[in-house]
């Protein structure tokens, strides 16, 4: 719903009273919006829109497990999967971390970011140097997996959107046409005692 400033007529105030007429109906608010789920597209065809992504990343989960699965062992698999799955949550931070490491590690209190920058110590020079490039791309081969966060959907009354659910399942495609064949060839390859 968009009004324009010739049809409130130079009112200031505009008020509108909306009631769910269905049990399924949902309505949030926030300081700027109003969203509103209607009858077929209520909140729990939303919350299964949501369930449908995150199984997607329980699939991409199991894949990454089964490459593991080729050249490690049991417990070795779990804490690699683990390891991926967490590292896979704070793919942000890990590309935030690589591109601003060389700023941290004056010794002094400065105020400024440009004094922190003129002051290079020889520690960050070197953490940069060793750590900047494997961050960058370990971001960049493990799956992200903030494509499957949908919490921000139900947080914000927002309706998924059926490209996400493809997009998410594309995602998870996209990771066992490469994972899958590789394991394929590591199992092929292994030789059995």
């Amino acid at each position: 719903l968009k009004l324009s400033a010739e049809t409130l007529a130079g009112s200031e105030k505009l008020t509108l009273v909306i009631s769910p007429e269905n049990p399924g109906d949902f309505i949030g608010m926030n300081s700027d919006s109003l969203k509103v789920f209607l009858g077929e597209k209520s909140f729990e065809y939303n919350f299964l829109k949501g369930l449908t992504i995150i199984s997607s990343q329980f699939i991409l989960m199991i894949v990454i497990a089964t490459l593991g699965s080729t050249f490690l062992s049991l417990p070795v698999n779990i804490l690699f999967c683990l390891f991926i799955f967490f590292c896979g949550n704070i793919i942000d931070f890990m590309r935030d971390l690589s591109t601003v490491i060389n700023v941290f590690g004056a010794h002094e209190h400065v105020h400024g970011i440009s004094d922190v920058v003129n002051k290079p110590n020889i520690f960050v020079f070197f953490l940069n140097y060793i750590l900047k490039k494997p961050l960058l791309a370990l971001s960049y081969v493990l799956p992200n997996f903030k494509n499957f966060n949908v919490g921000h959907y139900f947080i914000d009354s927002i309706n998924i959107p059926y490209r996400k659910i493809f997009a998410s399942f594309g995602y998870v495609l996209l990771y066992a046409l490469i994972c899958l064949p590789l394991s394929f060839v590591v199992f092929k390859r292994r030789e059995f005692t």
